[in-house]
């Protein structure tokens, strides 16, 4: 159920993000994060981790941006997660 939920929020970001609300999009992208996070998914972990980096970077806000992408690359890397 929780994952549902975290899918629905990251999709509801993108949907945001297209919009031009970016503000939106990093709230719902966050959110699934955190279900998806307390849910031991390390595949929404990291694709959340890397909606919110380019949602940062499309803000000229390249250090934040840099900072969640290191993340999801890294739990990529130590749990050898493709995608």
């Amino acid at each position: 159920y929780a994952r549902g939920v975290a899918r629905d929020l990251d999709n509801i970001g993108a949907v945001y993000r297209d919009l031009g609300k970016s503000k939106e999009a990093l709230e719902s992208h966050k959110m699934a994060l955190d279900i998806w996070s307390k849910a031991g998914d390390l595949r929404g972990v990291v694709k959340a981790l890397s909606n919110i980096a380019t949602l940062y970077e499309a803000l000229s806000d390249n250090e934040i941006a840099k900072a969640y992408q290191s993340e999801a690359e890294q739990i990529k890397t130590l749990w050898s997660i493709t995608g």
